[in-house]
C-alpha cells in the first residue's frame, strides 16, 4: 500500500491530544514526582539503590493523594513479586547452607585437569546457579573458587572471571531469574511453562556459543587460551 501523507494520522492525534484536556494540577504534580525519580536514580543511585528511590516516590504519590490504592493494584502481578521473593529466599538459601559450593566442588571434582572441561563447567555452573539466584550471589560464589582453581588447570585467572561473568546474565528459564522475565511473564501474553519451554533453548544454545565463542575467538583478541 503506497503512502501519500500523513495528514489524516496527524489530525487521528490532535483530536486525541483535545479530548484530554487541559493538564491538572495532580498531573502535574505526578510528572514533577517522576523527574525527581529519575534524577535521584542518576545522582543518588549508587547510595540509596535504585528499588529504594523507586518505592520513595511511590509512597510520595499516596502521601500527596496524588494516586489511589484501586488506582495501583489491579496493574501489580502480586504472584510474580511474591514469586520473585520467594527467589531470594532459596538463592540465599543455597548460599549460606554451603549447597552452592558444594555442587561447585563435586562438579569440578569430575573434569580432571581439562582446561576446556574445567571452563565449559564454570559457565555451565554460571547458567544453572543464574536462574535461581541473582547475578552477584552467583559471582560471588564461584569467582573465589575460579581464581583458587586457575593455576591448578593452567588458566588466566581473568579468562574463569569472564567465564562465570558473562554466563550469569544469561538467566532464560524462570520469572524469578531476573527481572525482566518476571515483567514478560506479568505481562501475561506468555505463560511461565512457555518461557521454562523457551528458556532452556535458550540456555543451551547460549551455552554452547559462548564457549565455542571463547575457545576460537578471545585467543585472537588476546583474552586468553583456553586449551
Amino acid at each position: 500500500m503506497d503512502v501519500t501523507g500523513v495528514e489524516s494520522a496527524r489530525l487521528a492525534i490532535e483530536k486525541r491530544i483535545n479530548a484530554l484536556g487541559k493538564i491538572s494540577f495532580d498531573e502535574y504534580a505526578v510528572g514533577f514526582v517522576l523527574a525527581l525519580t529519575i534524577l535521584a536514580w542518576v545522582f543518588l543511585g549508587r547510595v540509596y539503590g535504585l528499588a529504594t528511590i523507586a518505592l520513595s516516590s511511590v509512597v510520595a504519590l499516596f502521601v500527596f493523594k496524588l494516586v489511589k490504592w484501586k488506582d495501583i493494584e489491579e496493574y501489580v502481578n502480586w504472584g510474580v513479586i511474591l514469586m520473585y521473593g520467594g527467589a531470594i529466599v532459596l538463592g540465599t538459601a543455597l548460599d549460606r547452607s554451603g549447597a552452592a559450593r558444594w555442587l561447585v566442588n563435586t562438579a569440578l571434582g569430575s573434569v580432571g585437569g581439562s582446561t576446556v572441561a574445567a571452563f565449559a563447567v564454570f559457565s555451565l555452573l554460571a547458567i544453572l546457579l543464574t536462574e535461581a539466584m541473582s547475578n552477584a550471589a552467583v559471582i560471588a560464589i564461584l569467582l573465589p573458587v575460579s581464581i583458587g582453581m586457575a593455576e591448578k588447570f593452567g588458566l588466566d585467572p581473568s579468562v574463569l572471571t569472564y567465564a562465570i561473568a558473562v554466563p550469569a546474565g544469561l538467566a532464560f528459564m524462570f520469572p524469578m531469574s531476573t527481572p525482566a522475565n518476571a515483567i514478560a511473564v506479568s505481562s501475561n501474553y506468555i505463560t511461565v511453562k512457555d518461557m521454562v519451554k523457551g528458556g532452556v533453548i535458550m540456555c543451551a544454545v547460549s551455552w554452547i556459543v559462548f564457549n565455542l565463542f571463547a575457545y576460537f575467538y578471545w585467543p585472537l583478541v588476546g583474552i586468553g587460551r583456553i586449551g
